[in-house]
């Protein structure tokens, strides 16, 4: 069988990739010099919250490689095949740069 892993970017919301069983890999949300993983250290109302309080606003980094590790890891001991979804640069870059 072949596996889909994604990371948080990829438009499909948390529940509907729990009911898939697609691991969904965190993007990292920095504010300052403050990291947190999308979803896991920071929901959306903690998101929402910190954004409407003002300050700096946050940028965001690609998923820790550990993380890729891990979910792969489980499907390799199952020797499943993986597919891994993510934005491409193309796709990405413009969105950063708004």
């Amino acid at each position: 069988m072949t596996r889909i892993v994604a990371d948080t970017l990829c438009g499909l919301s948390l529940q509907a990739a729990h009911d898939l069983g697609i691991p969904m890999i965190s993007q990292v949300i920095n504010f300052g010099e403050e990291s947190f993983r999308e979803g896991v250290d920071m929901d959306h109302a903690a998101f929402m919250a910190r954004l409407r309080a003002g300050g700096e606003l946050p940028k965001t980094a690609a998923p820790y490689p550990g993380d890729f590790i891990e979910a792969f890891g489980e499907f390799v001991k199952q020797d499943e095949s993986i597919v891994c979804i993510h934005p491409s640069a193309d796709v990405a870059a413009p969105c950063a740069r708004r």
